[in-house]
């Protein structure tokens, strides 16, 4: 596959699957799965934060537009939706250590990285909207797009650590069973000899 095949494939997935998992139901009033993260942590971990987060801030951007959010507020829509889900891109950070550790088979390093890597986009996503709670009108609009009729920091961490542990127990198993979800045919963080063998897969 050509390499820009691969990455306008990767953005567009990315792109509709962020969309599509925003309008998945809260779990109850107080507890809502952040699982348009997923696809952004993903991207991040193969592409790193500048790529994710332009493209999580796009996702933002559509569902903005049609939910209407910009219609009640411009700038409140960029600070409780485009802001937190370009935010949730750091784990690309890790994307390096990600891609050269589940290419080299060492799955425990992986892990690792992959844990760490969905904490502080969790925590980047429910800090931003947390912040945001002290600017007026944000309350309503990040209730109205996540589903949450009780927030607050106490709630929006907890529902951090809950997406967490899941998100992790998700790339647990994705290590475990599929490694090669993490590692782009394309990369600059795997040598002409290892690419040569990657691509002849």
């Amino acid at each position: 596959m050509a390499k820009a095949t691969e990455l306008l494939m990767e953005f567009f997935f990315t792109l509709l699957a962020t969309i599509g998992l925003s309008y998945l139901p809260a779990f109850s009033p107080s507890l809502s799965f952040f699982w348009m993260l997923l696809p952004i942590i993903w991207y991040s971990l193969r592409r790193g934060v500048a790529v994710a987060g332009f493209t999580a801030a796009i996702a933002g951007l559509f569902i903005g537009l049609v939910k209407g959010f910009f219609e009640q507020d411009f700038s409140l829509t960029i600070l409780t939706l485009m802001l937190p889900l370009a935010a949730s891109s750091v784990a690309g950070f890790f994307s390096k250590y990600t891609i050269r550790t589940a290419f080299n088979r060492k799955y425990t390093s992986t892990i690792l990285n992959t844990t760490t890597g969905s904490m502080m986009s969790v925590l980047a996503f429910s800090l931003i909207l947390a912040i945001s709670q002290y600017v007026s009108g944000a309350s309503g609009m990040v209730e109205a797009w996540l589903g949450l009729e009780v927030l607050s920091w106490k709630n929006l961490m907890v529902n951090a650590l809950a997406n967490w542990l899941i998100f992790s127990l998700i790339f647990v198993l994705v290590i475990k069973g599929k490694a090669d979800l993490l590692i782009p045919r394309h990369t600059g963080h795997i040598n002409a000899r290892e690419r040569s063998h990657l691509l002849n897969d």
